[in-house]
């Protein structure tokens, strides 16, 4: 055995991970034996297989050609497990994988765990694995397997091998390899298509095989006590076990979607085939459904085929999906714990062998887990991990719990709905399949609900209510449906229609659910069982409510069908039945119904139509015989044979007594009118006598007001009246002979007179008809009168004899009645006649005392006098003079019946004169005189016209005659003013003195004259000049505001002179007082106003009424339009220098009135500012007298004004010292103004110069090389030098006197000259310049003045000099060629003015002052920046900067007090300066695009660019800001590109004709960046308050 150790390098290691034995050992003890089945079936279905099959191989196979001598043990029987799918390399990884596998990432696996192949340790410690070209075998306790080796050749314990079995050789393993070889064509040469599985079992073997074969190895008890499983199995354990498992595999496959035959063979008598089909529907146009038909067949013999094949018929429904309102917490879980919501249902409705159904629980297995429910459920359920119970604790957050409640509660009862909509489409064929009809409804109705849900195990209750409460929303239960479509339908319980406490009877159940069904209702019938359970759960809160068929369902249904009964409930039981549902809530009203009886047609009628029974107003009766036999009426009247039952009788006595619906006995009234309309020609005199009898039996005690309009009266004319009428009317015996002068009257009044001796001993007539009488007479007339809808009158005599009847009972008359009187036409009036018609009394009146009205002519409406007393109590009212003057007399003067004049005239006086007298007394006739003389058109005109009070003036008043001359309807009649004097009345008509709106009249007339034209000019103008100067007098007349614009009567000034004509606005003759100015402000509005002239100016008493009037002060907008006139209009036109000079006065005029305007108040300060952009459309301030104001640039706008500076700042202009006066307007108007930050510097005390130090003074100045014995050089960047004494440098500075004694001791000598030193300053940037300052410093101990040149005057100073070396402003190179000719410019410095200049200069000599210590030097400096106001907007940012890195504490405070001083004008600074920036590099960059590659010419491409540009041309260049010279060349040196101090870019590294265009356009776009990040920084400093 050893010597083949060799070959046994074809085997790769092979071998489950972890502490492997423990883990099995762990794995086993949660997993039952008798599960290996499944797990193994589970495990084919995963792998795509469609067949499985567990054999037990009872063989045993020779021990010699095997892998090792342990390896012999386990060559017994075996379980030989297989399946059709092929092992890929994942797969046989994934059994290396205790727990993983490579399915647990797949929802759509069923093992997903990785433990269920560790079943197999149960049974074996060595199970083995064949599939494609490999054989494997697990070794978990490395005991029975050689070793492995790895790829060194190294010997490997390891758990296992697997190996490629066609390079395995028979000879050396044939007894290994054996016992796989002739199971489902496994030859163990070539590939083998499926898996095979062998496990050997653990079991020991007998003697003498084991001694035959010669074979040593341990005994199979040692193997099992140190196995894995620990348990010995015995052939018959197997067999018994497979057996057992056979009802598993019976449903095993009904939720694998793979495998459809399973095989068993015990290797003995059990051959099982199990075999599931697929059904495709008998019906090809049947609607889709949401499950499956499958057919699973039991045959007992695999080869034989047997009529003993066990056949069942399964429903499988199921889903995969998520239900749509799962919530995110749930998907989540899913995802973590890779669980999925497949669920299933499977509803048995076929079974050959009978056996009884026992519910379970798949995972998509069988489990042991019983449900109690008709069908089998599945789903993807988290389980213990021996299957036997679902998984999860108590715990709320328990995921385990909370996916398997997901599954029971919201996927499973989904499902298993959809399974119930199949199964009745089962249950409930179409039409055309046969053998189902609506007849075969019972019997497929409890097919149908066999397999409802009812009940279920403790542990699936949450499912059931779940199910049953979805079924309330869901389509799950039959009804009868479309038959042409489908013969039944279903219907959810929300819409369906359940089984109630109705009964309906055999007989009649075929014509009610025919009546239901063409209602459209979903009528269910449901088992008894199943409705309990449904009724029971769906009581539970949330309570569903569902229809029934109860009582309510009835009366529904009535009231959906109306005419149900009439048409369709023809027999007295069809109608008994029906009714008595109908009127269960009337007969029992104690019952509590959702549906009452009311709008339901009920209610029979003896014409054969059925009436609706509701609430309110009465519409049909109960009668008794007596009445059902006098009338004809059935259309109102209730058949009462129909209530034919004690209980339906009984509710007809309900609905009388309760009184509240539409139903009630037939009362007197209803009898009345239909009677009288059933014979609407009267009656017969046998209907007379059956109606008295009719009378007296029902009606002898009682009154007969409801039979008022009966016509059974006999009147005195022969004909038959109403019993009403006799109340009113009066009998014909016993009266008196003048009442036969009314008899006409009492006719036309339908008054009756009758004889009522038939009936007399009738109550009615004993208690209503009365007694004749003079005041029952008068009272009948007065009350049939007013009724009568005829326009009769009275006659003469009626009318007499009415005026005797009144006068006669006039203190008997009720007061009911008076006004009735009243409003009898009976009466004649004043000035009538004969023929004139008669009249009411009420509303006429009637004459007072001794007034005389007969001049006046006949009034229809003043009564005759007969008795003043009685005129008053029927409604006559007394006629005063107030209103026999305003409703008689004066509307016949108005309207043009009488004229003023002769006797008419003098009664008019008369009549006046006593209104007049009437006013000054007192009492309401008093009051109303003096209304009629306050309102009334009673005053005369001299033409004779009559008008208000109010409006006549007194005759003869001088202003009055002037201004209405000719006006004969203004003046009052001179006779009646005379009047009116006498009785004190005459402030009735108006003066000037006692009218105060006399002057408003003229004013208005003055108006109308100029409106109108009426009057030549010069009266008009007259006229107006007096009324103006009237006002002027009494600015009080009228109680007008004579300022308002309406008045517009003053004349303007007219004929202006040089310069007013021009441009003067063409405005109005005349004006308004509050349009017109001042002559004396021409100046500052000619253009925009007129002005009074000047004798019409007004008063002061006028002024001090009307404060508004302008005489001096101006609206601003009338100066800002004028001023903008004169800028864009006139200026252009007056060159001469005389008209130049006055236009500056006019405009400093101007200047001052704005100002003036805009600093009285802040008020006015905000208004100016907002109007002054409406009105001013051009620059309007002229910056000093030198301008040329003809010269459109001359002007400028505020904005561009600057107060505080001296110099111009663009873009803004310091103000002129003439405008300083105006700030004010200025400012208010966008000038800007300069805050100083005042501080003084204090400078140490220069020293004393004396003559010596003068001679080197000049020596140094001159540069003197030859006679001024300079002893160093100092030399700078580009060649240039400046020579120096070294005892004058020692002197002045204690630095230079160490630099000297040390770092610069052992400097070079100049070669020309070996007595002068040379000091290299190069390296300390481009400083020359400012270093020229430091030492001018040092000679002289001054700054150097700004008239001085910091450049050198002569040739040899502006070069390097030496032996040989010429000086200039360019160098050559070697080769001879200038520096300067290939190079791009860009100068530092473009200074637009002394200032930027010598803030550059200082700039640089604070630098070097600050590098040598010359702290004097830096204060000199910050005192000509301080104290000189050199700091200013456009360049504190910079100088700060500057004097931050130099040290110049004192600048740097100054600059921040600026800072803080003027935020807004230096903010307003760095906003211009970002845009021109952003502006300029957004140019750069188009231009580069736009012209790369074609024209490489600087300017073109915008390279020369300078400085100041990139840095902003203020007034003060702020420069030198960035222009940190060291860090700026330290900065391009790195990049391997320098600048030179002067501004031109070199390459240090090429030479000048390799700089491309492209490097230029990248360094001036560096430049840009850095500028806009600065100014960037400033403005976030600025926006911050501080």
């Amino acid at each position: 055995m050893e010597s083949t150790l060799d070959d046994l390098n074809s085997f790769d290691p092979f071998y489950q991970q972890e502490n492997i034995v423990d883990r099995i050992k762990g794995i086993l003890n949660d997993y039952d034996p008798s599960n290996i089945f499944n797990e193994f079936l589970q495990n084919a279905s995963d792998a795509g297989a469609t067949e499985c099959h567990f054999q037990l191989d009872m063989r045993s196979f020779g021990t010699e050609k095997v892998f090792s001598d342990q390896m012999a043990a386990w060559q017994g029987p075996a379980l030989i497990i297989y399946n059709n799918a092929e092992f890929s390399d994942k797969d046989f990884e994934a059994l290396c994988k205790l727990g993983i596998g490579n399915k647990k990432d797949d929802p759509s696996k069923i093992g997903r765990h990785g433990l269920g192949f560790n079943s197999v340790y149960h049974f074996t410690d060595v199970p083995s694995i064949v599939s494609g070209p490999y054989i494997g075998f697990f070794d978990p306790q490395m005991t029975n397997l050689h070793k492995s080796r790895d790829r060194n050749g190294t010997s490997v314990a390891k758990g296992g091998h697997r190996c490629d079995f066609r390079k395995l050789s028979m000879e050396t393993f044939g007894d290994q390899l054996k016992p796989y070889m002739g199971f489902f064509g496994c030859d163990m040469r070539s590939h083998f298509k499926g898996t095979l599985f062998r496990i050997p079992l653990r079991m020991r073997p007998a003697k003498s095989s084991a001694s035959k074969a010669g074979v040593r190895f341990k005994s199979t008890a040692a193997v099992a006590g140190a196995g894995v499983g620990g348990v010995e199995w015995s052939v018959g354990q197997i067999q018994k076990m497979m057996e057992k498992w056979i009802a598993d595999a019976k449903v095993g496959m009904l939720f694998l979607k793979n495998v459809k035959t399973i095989r068993i063979s015990d290797g003995f008598k059990l051959e099982v085939m199990v075999q599931k089909e697929l059904l495709e529907p008998s019906n090809p146009n049947a609607p889709s459904l949401p499950g499956s038909v499958f057919k699973i067949d039991v045959s007992p013999d695999v080869s034989k085929p047997s009529e003993n094949v066990a056949s069942s018929q399964w429903l499988v429904c199921c889903d995969d999906a998520f239900p749509s309102d799962t919530p995110s917490p749930i998907h989540c879980l899913a995802a973590k714990r890779h669980w999925s919501p497949h669920c299933g249902v499977a509803i048995k409705f076929q079974d050959t062998d009978g056996s009884k159904f026992h519910s379970k629980l798949f995972v998509h297995l069988p489990t042991p887990i019983s449900t109690g429910l008709p069908f089998h459920i599945h789903g993807d359920f988290a389980l213990t991990s021996s299957r036997k119970s679902l998984a999860g604790s108590k715990e709320e957050e328990d995921e385990k719990r909370i996916w398997n409640s997901f599954l029971m509660e919201k996927c499973l009862p989904r499902t298993a709905i959809r399974a119930m909509e199949h199964l009745f489409a089962m249950c409930f064929l179409h039409p055309s399949s046969p053998g189902r009809n609506r007849k075969g409804f019972n019997s497929a109705t409890a097919g149908y609900f066999e397999h409802w849900p009812s009940s279920s195990t403790v542990e699936f209750q949450p499912f059931l209510k779940a199910f049953l409460r979805q079924t309330y929303f869901s389509r799950v239960f039959p009804c009868p449906g479309a038959t042409a479509v489908f013969p039944m339908q279903l219907k959810a319980g929300c819409h369906a229609i359940l089984p109630g406490p109705v009964t309906i009877p055999l007989e009649l159940e075929t014509k009610v659910v025919r009546w239901l069904f063409k209602r459209n209702r979903a009528v269910c019938i449901v088992p008894s069982l199943v409705m309990s359970v449904i009724e029971a759960e769906w009581s539970k809160e949330p309570k569903f409510s569902h229809e029934q068929v109860d009582g309510d369902f009835i009366r529904k249904s009535l009231r959906e069908t109306p005419d149900y009964i009439k048409n369709n409930m023809k027999t007295r039981a069809e109608r008994e039945w029906i009714l008595g549902w109908a009127f269960q809530p009337v007969i029992t009203p104690e019952v509590r119904v959702s549906v009452t009886s009311d709008d339901i047609q009920i209610i029979p009628l003896l014409n054969g139509e059925w009436m609706r029974l509701k609430r309110g107003k009465k519409e049909c009766y109960v009668p008794s015989q007596l009445e059902r036999s006098l009338l004809k009426a059935k259309d109102i009247l209730v058949d009462t044979d129909v209530f034919s039952t004690v209980e339906l009788d009984l509710a007809l006595d309900h609905l009388i007594e309760r009184d509240q619906h539409n139903v009630g006995s037939l009362p007197a009234e209803i009898f009345a009118t239909r009677f009288l309309k059933e014979n609407p020609g009267g009656v017969t005199d046998q209907q007379l006598k059956q109606l008295w009898d009719y009378l007296e039996a029902e009606y002898k005690y009682e009154n007969l007001d409801a039979f008022y309009d009966f016509p059974i009266l006999r009147t005195f004319h022969g004909t038959i009246t109403t019993l009403g009428k006799a109340t009113r009317g009066f009998q014909i015996s016993a009266l008196p002979s003048q009442f036969f002068v009314f008899m006409d009257l009492l006719r036309d009044l339908d008054i009756t007179v009758y004889s009522s001796e038939t009936h007399r001993s009738h109550k009615f007539f004993k208690d209503y008809c009365q007694a004749y009488s003079g005041l029952r007479l008068l009272e009948a007339i007065v009350t049939h009168w007013n009724d009568l809808s005829t326009n009769r009158v009275f006659s003469m005599t009626e009318a007499k004899g009415m005026r005797e009847l009144v006068l006669d009972c006039r203190d008997t008359i009720k007061s009911s009645f008076i006004s009735g009187i009243g409003r009898l036409p009976i009466w004649t009036t004043l000035g009538s006649t004969d023929t004139s018609p008669l009249i009411v009394a009420k509303g006429a009146y009637f004459p007072k005392g001794n007034m005389n009205l007969n001049k006046f002519g006949a009034f229809p409406t003043v009564l005759s006098r007969v008795d003043v007393q009685t005129f008053k109590s029927i409604g006559a009212a007394k006629l005063n003079v107030p209103i026999a003057l305003t409703q008689f007399v004066l509307p016949k003067f108005h309207d043009g019946t009488l004229n003023y004049g002769g006797e008419i005239k003098a009664a008019y006086l008369d009549l006046l004169s006593n209104l007049f007298t009437s006013s000054k007394r007192k009492g309401m006739e008093a009051n109303a005189a003096k209304g009629v003389i306050r309102t009334a058109r009673c005053y005369v005109a001299r033409d004779g016209s009559f008008h208000s009070w109010g409006e006549l003036f007194v005759p003869g008043e001088a202003l009055t005659e002037m201004m209405f001359a000719g006006q004969f309807n203004v003046f009052a009649d001179e006779e009646m003013a005379s009047l009116m004097a006498r009785l004190s009345m005459e402030s009735n008509l108006r003066s000037s003195s006692s009218s105060p709106d006399l002057v408003v009249r003229c004013a208005k007339t003055l108006l109308e004259e100029m409106a109108n034209g009426t009057a030549d000019q010069t009266t008009t103008r007259t006229r107006a000049e007096q009324l103006i100067q009237y006002l002027y007098k009494h600015p009080d007349a009228g109680g007008e505001d004579w300022m308002d614009p309406k008045w517009k009567f003053v004349p303007r000034e007219a004929n202006l002179e040089w310069p007013y004509d021009e441009l003067a606005p063409d405005l109005p003759l005349y004006m308004a007082f509050s349009e017109l100015v001042g002559p004396s402000t021409r100046e500052v509005a000619w253009t925009q106003c007129g002005f009074f002239p000047a004798e019409l100016q007004p008063s002061h008493a006028f002024k001090a009424r009307f404060p508004t009037v302008r005489t001096t002060n101006l609206k601003l907008p009338d100066v800002l339009r004028h001023l903008n006139v004169l800028v864009k209009d006139i200026a252009p036109t007056w060159k001469s220098t005389e008209k130049q000079l006055r236009l500056k006065a006019i405009l400093l005029n101007i200047y001052g009135t704005i100002d003036q305007y805009v600093g009285s108040s802040i008020k006015h300060h905000t208004w100016a500012v907002r109007r002054a952009t409406e009105f001013l459309e051009c620059p309007y301030i002229l910056n000093g007298n030198d301008k040329d104001s003809s010269d459109p640039s001359s002007w400028l706008w505020p904005k561009q004004l600057m107060f505080g500076i001296v110099d111009d700042i663009p873009p803004h202009y310091a103000a002129n010292p003439v405008l300083h006066q105006y700030q004010n307007f200025l400012i208010a108007f966008g000038a800007k103004k300069i805050q100083p930050a005042e501080r003084p510097v204090d400078v140490a005390v220069s020293r004393v110069r004396g003559y010596m130090e003068n001679l080197v003074w000049r020596c140094f100045k001159t540069q003197d090389q030859e006679t001024g014995f300079m002893d160093v050089r100092f030399e700078f960047q580009k060649g240039s030098h400046i020579r120096a004494h070294k005892i004058v440098l020692a002197t002045a500075s204690e630095f230079f006197s160490l630099k000297f004694k040390n770092d610069w001791a052992f400097d070079s000598r100049w070669p020309s000259d070996m007595g002068v030193q040379s000091i290299c300053l190069s390296s300390y940037g481009d400083i020359r310049d400012g270093f020229w300052g430091l030492l001018h410093y040092f000679y002289s101990d001054t700054l150097i003045p700004p008239n001085v040149s910091p450049l050198f005057d002569h040739e040899d100073d502006q070069g390097p000099m030496g032996d040989g070396e010429s000086g200039g402003k360019s160098t050559k190179d070697k080769d001879g060629s200038s520096a300067d000719d290939d190079v791009v410019h860009i100068e530092i410095l473009e200074p637009v003015d002394k200032l930027s200049e010598r803030l550059q200069y200082l700039m640089k000599i604070q630098h070097v002052a600050h590098r040598f210590v010359a702290t004097r030097l830096k204060d000199l400096i910050a005192k000509e920046l301080i104290e000189g106001q050199k700091v200013v907007h456009s360049n504190v940012f910079a100088i700060r900067g500057h004097a931050e890195r130099n040290g110049a504490e004192n600048v740097r405070d100054h600059c921040n007090k600026f800072i803080e001083n003027n935020r807004a004008c230096v903010l307003e600074h760095v906003h211009n300066e970002i845009h021109i920036v952003e502006g300029k590099l957004e140019a750069l960059d188009g231009q580069w695009k736009g012209k790369a590659g074609k024209d490489t010419n600087d300017d073109k491409l915008g390279l020369s660019e300078s400085w100041s540009d990139i840095y902003g041309n203020g007034g003060s260049n702020d420069s030198f800001e960035d222009v940190d010279w060291d860090a700026k060349e330290v900065s391009w040196a790195e990049s391997g590109r320098g600048r030179t101090a002067t501004g031109y870019w070199e390459d240090e590294d090429e030479d000048e004709d390799a700089i491309d265009c492209a490097g230029r356009a990248d360094r001036l776009q560096v430049l840009l960046n850095d500028r806009l990040r600065e100014l960037q920084r400033n403005q976030k400093e600025l926006l911050i308050e501080p």
